[in-house]
């Protein structure tokens, strides 16, 4: 909940002027005299006041962890990384084998702002020199789309032509895409625990809310457009098209990168009329793809119809995105 406290503004020394903090919001906050305070002067012509390091529990927000080497090390490393640790440190008593150092460093990549900056027989220490407060997230979340866009578009030409190279580029790609949805998670939990606020417009918690599950949908929708290209990838053999029509299932599938566009779209601007042509246009495509599904002698493979099984969930996400701007249907 939020409070408002009024309070005079006083001078001090003829030259400087100073304001009274609320005595419950320094004991929240466990400060002392001489702690340091970082302001913020926003656009609007406001001020924003926090400690110079926001506080997890007991734990300060910079600290750094260590991380043991392991099976789940990848999911370790982003894990830290996500929860806002600028300092993150791989150990192993027995020494750190080739193939680990290469999980790190290829995770590394994968996350803006981090680095390897020291690597020993034991020991990889990865700094991460990311200033959340200098990041819009929206403009990370529309480039992460974008990404998803030219994805979707690039695997659905890959089955028309049934493309295997086609299909490579796409797979390769989706690390740009993860690279943005990690640093728009690390950006507004950073933003959460109160150790930065978020650039350009105000936006509310809700706000902020709504975006990271529409982020986590965009990055959804590329990892099933990823399963469709490796199924061309894995496929090269182009299948019989007697059953398994490749022009009228990309002519089914075509208008989803439409849909995702206008999808988001609809939830940036919040229109909900938009945001119910979408999942109606939405709803069209799931019916067409149903129908392309049905057509052919032979039934498709088992891994064939996983793209089916994809581009279907594609649209369920299409449909998750446009929902956040129009909960009530009219």
């Amino acid at each position: 909940m939020r409070r408002v406290f009024k309070r005079s503004l006083t001078l001090t020394g003829g030259r400087s002027y100073s304001v009274v903090l609320p005595k419950d919001w320094v004991k929240t906050n466990n400060l002392r005299k001489g702690d340091a305070l970082l302001i913020e002067v926003r656009d609007d012509g406001g001020l924003l006041l926090r400690p110079e390091r926001a506080k997890r529990g007991e734990r300060d927000i910079a600290e750094s962890v260590t991380i043991p080497v392991g099976p789940l090390l990848q999911r370790d490393l982003i894990a830290a990384y996500l929860a806002g640790y600028d300092r993150i440190v791989v150990k192993s008593s027995e020494g750190i084998a080739s193939s680990y150092r290469e999980v790190v460093k290829r995770t590394v990549r994968s996350l803006t702002g981090a680095e390897v900056i020291s690597e020993g027989h034991d020991v990889i220490e990865v700094q991460v020199l990311l200033d959340a407060g200098l990041i819009e997230p929206e403009k990370v979340l529309t480039r992460e789309n974008a990404l998803v866009v030219s994805n979707l578009s690039m695997v659905l030409e890959a089955v028309r032509r049934w493309d295997p190279d086609e299909a490579f580029n796409v797979i390769m790609m989706d690390e740009e895409v993860d690279r943005h949805y990690f640093t728009f998670v690390r950006v507004v939990r950073s933003y959460a625990l109160g150790a930065s606020s978020p650039r350009g417009r105000d936006l509310s918690p809700i706000r902020l809310l709504d975006m990271r599950v529409v982020a986590k949908f965009i990055e959804d929708v590329g990892d099933r457009v990823v399963k469709i290209a490796e199924v061309i990838k894995s496929n090269p053999i182009p299948p019989d098209p007697g059953s398994w029509p490749l022009i009228r299932l990309y002519e089914a599938a075509s208008p989803l990168v439409k849909t995702q566009k206008g999808a988001f779209e609809a939830f940036l601007k919040n229109d909900s009329d938009l945001a119910n042509s979408i999942i109606a246009e939405v709803s069209d495509v799931r019916q067409r793809i149903s129908e392309v599904q049905a057509v052919g002698e032979v039934a498709p493979s088992r891994t064939h119809q996983l793209m089916f099984s994809e581009l279907l969930r594609i649209c369920d996400d299409q449909v998750d995105i446009a929902d956040i701007a129009a909960p009530f249907p009219k």
